[in-house]
């Protein structure tokens, strides 16, 4: 049984609203935790509901920083900020300082999810600054900042905030630990791979990579979590694709996309379909590809974040052009060029108006 099955079944079987808001929150913080915002957004929101008719403030703050998490997941960018603050509200409100130093958490990835990398940055030392700031606020903190080093382009300086939220997260949760270990990963992947900056492949960042994700696996097939496991497994395809080791991917990449399936993790269905669509077209197999890459689109507007839908609307335009149906691929490419051009304008938009929203936080 997967962590996650185990939480739903507390939640069920809880008996007063207290005890299922409790459980709510939890599972709900697991859903974010392994980046689904499809059932993290439908649980946390849950919580809020609940919280806000038992007159919990404090809950309601940490299931509205769950609701944030996931609208980013979702690339809901502005509701993500709206809601972090509403979070930051209720939290001091209520006293609850864990709930208050996570909304600078939940702030900060929404900004560096608008590519405000300066903005961000001022939330996080903010955050870091305050009182609320407790052991493992301030752990899921310094890691943000690895995140945003990336977004400056800043490798050097984003590996240490890594290698530092490592060191922090030593004596914290599992869950802490693991997402550590993914991240200094997944911050490398995005740096060399052609769907994100495409610099050039750095054998010696891929194998480290490897192994803070056989770390992050070994940790979550310790705690039983299946979603991370799947998430992780996928990642580690792609570390593997990155090194052109075709049939070592394949196994990987399968065993993820199988995983996430009897999940239904949406984020992982989408990821291993894709990436395992651009190892068959790498191979010559443009068909799967294109058959493959129709049922990720599908998946990803269920509430995958929006720049793997422009990518996987790209591939799918490759595998028809190798297949003669250029009408189809010419199609695909107009629709990704759509979706991209109303990402762009929407992201501008969305970033003025999260600065005048983040303004009165970053005056006080």
């Amino acid at each position: 049984m997967s962590k996650a099955e185990t939480l739903r079944r507390i939640v069920d079987a809880s008996g007063a609203e207290s005890a299922r808001l409790a459980a709510l929150l939890t599972l709900a913080r697991h859903y974010v935790d392994v980046g689904d915002g499809v059932k993290g957004f439908a649980t946390a929101s849950e919580a809020r509901t609940l919280a806000l008719k038992l007159g919990d403030f404090a809950a309601a703050a940490h299931a509205l920083n769950s609701i944030s998490i996931s609208q980013y997941n979702r690339s809901e960018h502005v509701s993500a900020i709206t809601t972090a603050i509403d979070a930051r509200d209720y939290a001091n409100r209520s006293g609850a300082r864990e709930a208050a130093g996570d909304s600078y958490y939940s702030i900060g990835l929404a900004l560096f999810g608008l590519g405000l990398i300066a903005e961000g940055e001022d939330v996080v030392a903010r955050g870091m600054a305050s009182s609320a700031a407790g052991e493992e606020v301030r752990v899921r903190l310094t890691r943000l900042m690895g995140i945003l080093g990336t977004g400056r382009g800043d490798m050097p300086a984003a590996e240490r905030a890594f290698d530092a939220a490592i060191e922090l997260a030593a004596h914290s949760t599992p869950t802490q630990r693991e997402a550590c270990h993914a991240l200094w990963a997944i911050a490398w992947i995005r740096h060399m791979d052609e769907q994100y900056a495409g610099h050039p492949v750095v054998p010696e960042k891929l194998a480290k990579a490897r192994a803070h994700l056989r770390s992050a696996l070994a940790i979550s097939r310790e705690e039983g979590d299946a979603y991370l496991v799947a998430d992780r497994t996928a990642l580690l395809g792609i570390v593997t694709l990155l090194g052109r080791d075709w049939e070592g991917a394949e196994r990987l990449l399968t065993q993820a996309q199988r995983e996430a399936r009897g999940l239904d993790y949406v984020r992982a269905i989408v990821v291993s379909t894709v990436y395992l669509s651009r190892l068959y077209l790498e191979r010559g197999d443009a068909p799967r590809a294109a058959d493959l890459l129709r049922g990720a689109i599908d998946q990803a507007r269920r509430g995958a974040a929006d720049d793997v839908i422009v990518y996987a609307r790209a591939l799918r335009a490759r595998a028809l052009e190798e297949l003669g149906r250029l009408k189809e691929a010419e199609n695909e490419r107009r629709l990704a060029a759509e979706f991209r051009e109303q990402r762009t304008e929407a992201r501008l938009r969305s970033g003025v108006e999260a600065v005048r929203l983040i303004a009165p936080l970053l005056r006080g």
